[in-house]
């Protein structure tokens, strides 16, 4: 599935979208969704891998790749026989892994970047193994494209992950931040006419191949923001209505940013109960971290992996 109501809500999620742009080294807050499926694995079903969802070659070599934060969202409560792995940290240690691949004849990667001979256990034990981080139903992982992460070998139980790969791009407003992907107008359009991109985000086709016609039963949500349109391709972001959005929810006052963040919210989503009001996971205090002027020690702790938004 691509275009279920969920994911059509996460994706015009203003909080999602602020920690994403908050992110981002390059701190580019023009982003679109890059329409991308739903990852639903059952019991029993073979779901191990482990890679990097850059070409580690062309990013070591020109930084292709570097600025895509990414994340997902559970939507089951994890286990540790059921959820992402990662190797917390690695970021620090790419580059000189990298010259160890190098060394053995083995720096050439595609799309992505797969670990399974290239990740030896010398190299496990240099810079760390991968290790499980299960999440609960609602929590968001974010993390920088350097991290080496995967999945556990095999399912234990059911669990759903939404994708949302919010892709920057570029000042043309065509170009996003992998340029073999599709452009702006082409993602846009797929929104438009609910269809799968013939493309994924790092250029290279669906390996199990996408849907040829929309899925008959979907319902298309209605706008709930300008914002939200930006990041669906209805409005482009030099439209003035959606800078004034962005500029609100991004800024350094956060009393206005977290009302405009709760009205979009309780539009997507309906009004929270008061207790989740008192409790809210997200305080003034996070939110004014996450404006235009952050400084690096943000991205530090995301690259750490072990950062959970609920």
């Amino acid at each position: 599935m691509f275009y279920s109501l969920v994911q059509q809500l996460v994706r015009q999620d203003p909080v999602y979208y602020a920690l994403i742009a908050a992110a981002r080294p390059d701190k580019n807050t023009w982003l679109i969704c890059y329409p991308y499926y739903v990852k639903y694995q059952v019991e029993g079903e073979s779901t191990g891998f482990a890679h990097w969802d850059i070409n580690v070659n062309k990013f070591m070599k020109t930084g292709r790749g570097k600025n895509i934060i990414q994340g997902s969202l559970s939507l089951d409560d994890e286990s540790e026989h059921g959820c992402t792995l990662l190797v917390p940290g690695f970021h620090r240690h790419i580059h000189e892994w990298w010259a160890q691949v190098k060394q053995r004849g083995q720096d050439s990667s595609g799309y992505t970047t797969n670990a399974k001979k290239t990740y030896l256990p010398a190299n496990q034990q240099d810079f760390g193994s991968l290790i499980p981080v299960p999440y609960k139903r609602g929590a968001v992982r974010i993390t920088m494209p350097e991290i080496l992460h995967g999945s556990t070998p095999i399912a234990k139980n059911i669990r759903l992950t939404l994708f949302n790969w919010h892709t920057g791009i570029r000042a043309d407003h065509q170009t996003l931040d992998i340029e073999e992907a599709e452009t702006w107008n082409q993602v846009a359009q797929c929104h438009q006419s609910m269809e799968a991109p013939m493309k994924s985000t790092s250029g290279e086709g669906f390996w199990y191949g996408r849907p040829l016609f929309p899925f008959p039963g979907v319902t298309k949500l209605s706008s709930t923001s300008c914002i939200g349109d930006a990041l669906i391709g209805v409005r482009r972001w030099d439209d003035i209505l959606v800078q004034e959005e962005r500029d609100i929810l991004l800024g350094a006052d956060d009393e206005p940013a977290l009302q405009l963040a709760e009205e979009i919210c309780e539009r997507l989503y309906g009004p929270r109960p008061e207790a989740e009001r008192d409790e809210s996971s997200l305080s003034s205090e996070e939110l004014s971290r996450m404006s235009l002027d952050d400084n690096e020690e943000d991205m530090e702790e995301i690259g750490e992996g072990d950062g959970k938004f609920e």
